[in-house]
């Protein structure tokens, strides 16, 4: 039978009115195929065509609902509803949410099932539901076959998240040959509840979660961005392709929300990342793969954990034991730690420290509870305690929750003593003066339910400053016994003059000495100039050049509120500049990211200009590396100054294979005096690229090395063209991106997108430019869209940050090249399975993942994209987009003098020119109507990053109306 469009459409309509069913409209019109779709129920055919989505949010679903403290039909739909967002459009509704709920529910019974059966043994739960029932693939609510039943394993492996669905970071240990390294696992999809109402909504369509402190010295890049959804939720993706890294327990976990280049807020810390503390730890297996093993930390202290067993990670001179005879405690044959043991636990169990402090740890409980302990007390100002324990002064109030109830605690329940004492006193109104510790005890056992440390002062503590011209006056007031501040003379008891401009200092140390009690120490910030120091309080001097690595160990301070400009020196005329908002002080690592993206397009040795506002001529620099590598007259290498770190390492790699890093060895730097240790590279043959690491951070300058000469040919076109000489390196890259331009469907053209994507992959802190390909990524016609297509999933973030350090933008790709890459990917997938319709199902799926991350590219690369129009790009500027602009700034606009009669005939200021113009220039590029110069390049590039929703919004629409030639 053969119908026309039109007749199939009113069969269809038809039939829905037949059934009752809705039209299923969206932007784009009635999308029948896809309510028809919808009433099929799971979409096994997506699994099967090897769609992500479905894995995605049955894994969330499942794993939520094994963190949620009830499980049933009820909860396990409300669960799939939550995470809705995980969903294509067409699949949101509360069929599927029933279906969904049900299966996920199903597959927590059966891990259930499998745990009371059949002991945990390192084998997957299909295996050991396989021996305990074999049928139990009839208890599934559905019929899954081939690829679809094989997600059902996965599914049975889920990890078990919070059940509040909120992005968090959790502690593990995990297993590498024969040692164990404590590690971060992420969790960044999910929602984020605004409750601070930080992240202004109106004022922002997309905002990023960037690492601060500790972890931006390990991980280079956002974290995820978040995308508002209503009131004050907000829904953040992941980008980080990592699902877990190296990181200390003995570090919190903190970020920053960035957006538009602009900090939001102070950093704060991560649900989830609090420091580890030394004490006990009870941890519980993740990881069933016997080639990797993993514990997850699910608590500290006395607590209630649905776990069973768990292990109980202890100091040696700790002792374990049950509370009762149906406890079950096994001592482990290996150790987390040197001077620690491991205890395989189950039941209700005391564990006992040598200063006779208890704590009682249940498992198989309901569900995870811990109790609480907070302390109310008044807050100190003008001190710092030296390590970022809590300062509290009297009076002392203290709080505490079970997990059910929040209330005032009894007289005697919580306690205190001195730090390393050994009884407890019951009067809180003597606790201190010096660094304390709090106990709520158990009133029948006497166990330690929670504890907590913190310096006490009197009521009556206060420390003051205040400015005198080119001195600050220090007054101590409150403290009845000796103190001495650093090495200043006091000018009277408890006061001192100190000298802050110039500034010698940035901290002072505040020795509080008692008559019948240890000294102690806090740090005083001086209110001197704004300025850069360490975080231990020296000053950098003026025009110091730090690297990109330096920053971890930088940080700028200021008396109260300040703006720290960062601006690029020689950036042929583009506005390349930010800046950022200083409250007190900043650990410029958080900053990293955002000071990579103004200099890295303009080359490796490019710098970034720092100062302050505030009228003073102090300038400071930041390059890409600090350091380089020198030849000493004995041969080896070593840092043109010193270098000291916890895990350096000594790196290099082949030109012949640049997308392999090979490590030569750690480099200790307190070897060998001031210089640090001299590094001897083992015989090396060709080409290589020498330099120091420590995690994401590269160190040096990568250095030239040439080996011995080199007779076997590089096993792939990248290498054979960059192991030559650099003329003739440059004419075959050149030769090599034009063969991919001209036929990117080749044998060899796939093996070179393969290695050039492994090279991206593999990059972990080295600029882009580093390698030569890169920036030759916009003369390579399908090459750099091709990456986006093939790499997995979880790499997309990392490929689209690619141009961050390139002097070109994704948005400057000829229009032509997107169309080529879809066309190769096409015929790529089609060679790897014969079926055209699986191929443009994986081809439409990749197009939205991209999108997602980049709306900027829809117009590009999807095909059901529909525009703006040109009345709601013009608005969104003025209402929006214009008052984030300075009018202050010099804002020269590169772009109407060389192409003001291709322009919307606009006339605002030219600081606001520059920006409104700057997505049409963008879109006139990519149709190769106009070639850009660098200046034009690089403020295409800035307002795209300052403003994203207006550039993406109004890309679009030009974009658009040049391909249909209007």
């Amino acid at each position: 039978m053969r119908l026309s469009q039109g007749e199939w459409r009113d069969l269809a309509d038809q039939g829905f009115r037949a059934w009752g069913i809705e039209p299923f409209i969206t932007a784009h019109g009635n999308q029948r195929l896809s309510n028809l779709a919808r009433q099929g129920g799971f979409p096994a055919a997506a699994m099967a065509s090897g769609a992500s989505w479905p894995r995605k949010f049955l894994e969330r679903a499942v794993g939520e609902l094994l963190g949620s403290d009830a499980q049933d039909i009820g909860t396990a739909v409300a669960t799939c509803e939550r995470n809705e967002y995980l969903l294509p459009t067409i699949w949101r509704s509360q069929e599927m949410y029933a279906i969904c709920g049900e299966l996920a529910l199903k597959i927590v019974e059966l891990r259930a099932f499998a745990d009371k059966e059949v002991p945990a043994d390192g084998r997957p739960y299909s295996a050991r539901l396989d021996q305990a029932y074999e049928d139990w693939r009839d208890e599934l609510p559905m019929t899954l076959d081939g690829a679809a039943a094989g997600l059902i394993d996965t599914l049975l492996e889920a990890k078990k998240l919070s059940s509040s669905g909120s992005i968090r970071v959790g502690r593990l240990i995990s297993q590498h040959g024969e040692e164990w390294r404590e590690c971060l696992d992420f969790h960044l999809d999910g929602r984020w509840d605004d409750k601070d109402q930080l992240l202004s909504p109106g004022n922002h369509v997309r905002v990023f979660l960037q690492p601060s402190d500790g972890l931006a010295d390990r991980i280079s890049g956002r974290l995820a961005y978040l995308e508002h959804e209503d009131a004050n939720r907000w829904i953040a993706r992941p980008m980080r392709s990592e699902a877990a890294i190296e990181f200390p327990f003995d570090l919190p976990v903190t970020a920053e929300f960035h957006a538009r280049g602009d900090r939001l807020a102070r950093s704060f810390m991560l649900p989830g990342g609090k420091r580890v503390s030394s004490g006990l730890r009870v941890f519980e297996r993740r990881s069933t793969n016997a080639q990797h093993t993993a514990f997850a930390l699910i608590g500290q202290g006395s607590g209630a954990y649905k776990a069973e067993p768990v292990l109980i990670d202890v100091s040696q001179d700790w002792s374990v034991r049950g509370k009762d005879g149906n406890a079950e405690i096994e001592l482990e044959d290996f150790a987390f730690a040197p001077g620690r043991r491991l205890y395989r636990c189950a039941g209700t169990i005391i564990a006992q420290k040598s200063n006779g402090d208890s704590f009682l740890v249940r498992t198989g409980q309901s569900a995870d509870r811990k109790d609480r302990l907070s302390i109310v007390a008044n807050s100190v100002s003008g001190v710092q305690s030296p390590d970022g324990e809590q300062l509290f002064k009297h009076p002392l109030h203290a709080q505490v929750s079970d997990g059910l109830s929040h209330r005032v605690a009894s007289r005697g329940e919580v306690r205190w003593r001195f730090a390393g004492q050994r009884s407890w006193s019951e009067d809180l109104a003597a606790a201190g003066p010096g660094l304390c510790e709090f106990a709520w005890l158990d009133g029948s056992t006497g166990h330690v339910r929670d504890r907590l440390t913190a310096f006490v002062l009197p009521a009556a503590f206060e420390l003051t400053q205040r400015s005198n011209g080119t001195y600050a006056d220090i007054e101590l007031s409150g403290w009845d016994w000796d103190a001495v501040l650093g090495e200043e003379t006091p000018s009277s008891q408890h006061s001192w003059r100190i000298r802050i401009d110039p500034p010698r200092r940035a901290l002072l140390t505040l020795r509080l000495a008692l008559a019948q009690a240890s000294a102690f120490d806090l740090k005083v910030p001086l209110q001197s100039k704004e300025w850069l120091t360490t975080w231990g309080g020296d000053l950098l001097p003026r025009d110091a050049v730090l690297g990109l690595a330096d920053l971890r160990d930088t940080v700028a301070r200021v008396p109260s509120t300040s703006i720290l400009m960062g601006e690029v020196a020689h950036h042929a005329g583009a506005a390349l500049d930010a800046d950022w908002r200083i409250d007190g002080e900043l650990g410029l690592s958080a900053l990293r990211t955002d000071i990579a993206a103004l200099m890295r397009p303009l080359g490796i040795d490019a710098q970034v200009r720092l100062d302050f506002h505030n009228g003073s001529n102090d300038h400071w620099y930041v390059t890409e590396f600090g350091n380089t590598l020198e030849w000493e007259p004995n041969g080896g290498l070593r840092p043109r100054t010193a270098i000291v770190g916890e895990d350096v390492r000594v790196c290099g790699r082949s030109l012949g294979a640049p997308e392999k890093e090979l490590e030569f060895g750690s480099y200790d730097g307190m070897q060998s005096g001031l210089g640090g240790q001299l590094i001897h590279l083992p015989r090396l043959n060709g080409d290589w690229l020498v330099y120091l690491r420590e995690g994401s951070r590269v160190l040096t300058r990568p250095k030239f090395v040439s080996g011995d000469p080199v007779h076997e040919v590089p096993q792939h076109r990248l290498g054979r063209a960059m192991a030559q000489p650099f003329v003739q390196a440059q004419e075959d890259l050149q030769s090599l991106v034009a063969e991919i331009a001209h036929a990117p469907t080749t044998a060899e053209a796939s093996q070179t997108i393969q290695v050039v994507m492994k090279l991206a992959l593999s990059l972990n802190g080295l600029p882009p430019q580093t390698f030569e390909i890169f920036s030759k990524l916009v003369h390579a016609g399908a090459l750099a869209p091709l990456l986006l297509y093939r790499c997995e999933e979880q790499h997309l973030s990392t490929v689209l940050e690619l141009f961050d350090g390139l002097c070109s933008s994704w948005t400057l790709l000829p229009y032509g090249a997107w169309d080529a890459a879809f066309q190769a990917q096409g015929y790529y997938l089609v060679t790897r399975l014969d079926d055209p319709q699986w191929a443009l199902t994986r081809l439409t799926e990749r197009q939205n993942e991209i999108a997602a991350r980049a709306p900027q590219l829809a117009p590009l690369i999807c095909r059901d994209f529909s525009p703006a129009t040109w009345e709601d790009v013009r608005s969104h500027f003025t209402d929006h987009t214009s008052e984030g602009i300075s009018t202050d700034a010099s804002g020269f606009n590169p772009f109407r003098p060389a192409f003001h009669d291709l322009l919307p005939k606009e006339n605002f200021l030219e600081s606001l020119m520059r920006v409104f113009d700057a997505p049409f220039v963008a879109a006139l590029a990519a149709m190769g109507r106009v070639t850009l110069d660098k200046g034009q390049i690089l403020t295409v590039k800035d307002v795209e990053r300052r403003h994203p929703a207006y550039f993406a919004k109004a890309y679009g629409y030009a974009l658009t109306e040049l391909k249909n030639d209007r």
